[in-house]
């Protein structure tokens, strides 16, 4: 066989290491949201009385967990549309901690919260330093 043998075929663009690591995260991400929810929501069964804002919250990772494993499936095949969708997860998920703690007040604010905001800027910059590369 020789070269002219094989059909030519249109060359993807390599993949760039920002893009990988960010689909990773995000991928890990989501499947430990979904896991977390999963977990909370059977363990909820055994709590009484249970404060609404635990019920929203796993409300939340039920749906933002296979959001996020769809988005960085398809950030790794370079979409778009998927870094997109993973920001606005994310800029939700940023912005709504204030008022979980508005609302439940006995939970107070923890190393866990700040931790949990300094992850979630740092995907959001991994998502834009990502998207210029996506089409």
């Amino acid at each position: 066989m020789t070269s002219e043998d094989h059909e030519e075929s249109p060359e993807l663009p390599a993949r760039p290491m920002i893009v990988s690591i960010t689909s990773v995260i995000i991928f890990l991400s989501g499947f430990v949201w979904t896991v977390s929810a999963t977990i909370l929501g059977v363990a909820m069964m055994y709590i009484q009385p249970l404060p609404s804002i635990f019920v929203i919250a796993t409300i939340f990772l039920l749906v933002a967990g296979p959001l996020f494993i769809l988005s960085g499936y398809n950030l790794w095949k370079m979409k778009k549309w998927s870094a997109q969708l993973a920001a606005i997860i994310v800029l939700f998920d940023l912005m709504s901690t204030p008022f979980v703690h508005l609302s439940a007040p006995f939970l107070g604010i923890g190393i866990r919260d700040i931790l949990a905001w300094i992850a979630d800027i740092i995907i959001l910059v991994l998502i834009a330093l990502s998207l210029k590369h996506l089409r």
